[in-house]
């Protein structure tokens, strides 16, 4: 199982972006005033990342929760 799973991480990643790219994204009609990710183990991983990818872009703070 985990063996397949390794070995169509690419397929998963291609799929993943085709998801992101028909994504349609709406004007919040809320002020936001932070992110909060939240995730158990590899979201949390995945969390981690994104937040300091964006981290020098970000205008709102973000904080990751593995909790």
């Amino acid at each position: 199982m985990m063996n397949e799973l390794i070995a169509g991480l690419s397929n998963q990643l291609t799929e993943a972006i085709a998801i992101g790219e028909k994504a349609v994204f709406l004007k919040s009609t809320v002020e936001l005033n932070n992110v909060v990710i939240s995730g158990l183990g590899g979201s949390g991983i995945g969390g981690t990342i994104v937040s300091q990818l964006v981290f020098s872009d970000a205008t709102l703070p973000i904080t990751v929760s593995k909790g």
